[in-house]
């Protein structure tokens, strides 16, 4: 069994499945974006599912440099070069990947990547992206091992193949249940207006499954300042 970041089940009236091996987060965003790497939902969520509205596409807005000029984000797809989170000494390559075949959203070992698709968006644009990496696997610590030891205040940084670096800074922390996070707000809600990184991984909060599978998840939600 693939050991998967985020379990998403799209379009799926029930609850993911309890045996979704190692997922950083169960996730079902209420509504898929357009271009979605996976197949579009058939049916609607379930009436106990808070309802979230499709954040519009983001436009690369400027952003106002040190020297008070406007610059621009890149916008394509391969154009993210790292993720960096100093505080717990985490910088890292990050990839753009859309769902596996099992339905996670599951980095390979020593990757990190962030999620194409349901709306989400990448590093740096207006909207919400989602970046996932593995705290564990196997027992041997991956690229997330120190995430949950991020703080409110501490500094995300972004940075592209043309040599920008944006800087975010951690807004809130949290854990949550996995089958909490299928309706996140932080995470699959509309987001119109801010530039925020979600970063995410497993967290021993609140143990182990009976498969030996965290339950929780650690979230970082980082915005520009």
């Amino acid at each position: 069994m693939a050991v998967g970041v985020l379990a998403l089940v799209a379009g799926t009236p029930t609850p993911p499945p309890s045996d979704v091996g190692g997922a950083v987060v169960a996730a079902t965003p209420a509504t898929p974006s357009t271009g979605s790497t996976s197949s579009p939902p058939t049916s609607s969520p379930p009436a106990s599912t808070p309802t979230t509205t499709r954040a519009p596409t983001p436009s690369a807005s400027p952003e106002a440099s040190a020297d008070g000029s406007a610059r621009r984000p890149p916008t394509s797809a391969d154009q993210v070069a790292f993720i960096e989170v100093g505080s717990v000494g985490i910088r890292t390559a990050v990839d753009a990947r859309g769902l596996s075949a099992d339905g996670t959203i599951s980095p390979p070992r020593g990757t990190v990547m962030w999620f194409r698709g349901y709306g989400r968006v990448m590093p740096g644009l207006v909207g919400t992206s989602v970046v996932a990496g593995h705290v564990a696997i196997d027992g041997s610590p991956d690229v997330f091992a120190h995430l949950p030891e991020v703080r409110t205040g501490q500094r995300v940084r972004v940075g592209y193949k043309d040599g920008e670096v944006l800087d975010l800074r951690v807004v809130r922390t949290k854990i949550v249940d996995k089958s909490a996070l299928q309706t996140d707000a932080d995470v699959w809600g509309a987001n119109s207006s801010s530039r925020r990184v979600v970063l995410i991984t497993c967290d021993d909060a609140y143990g182990f499954r009976s498969d030996g599978h965290r339950v929780a998840n650690f979230v970082a939600v980082a915005e520009v300042v």
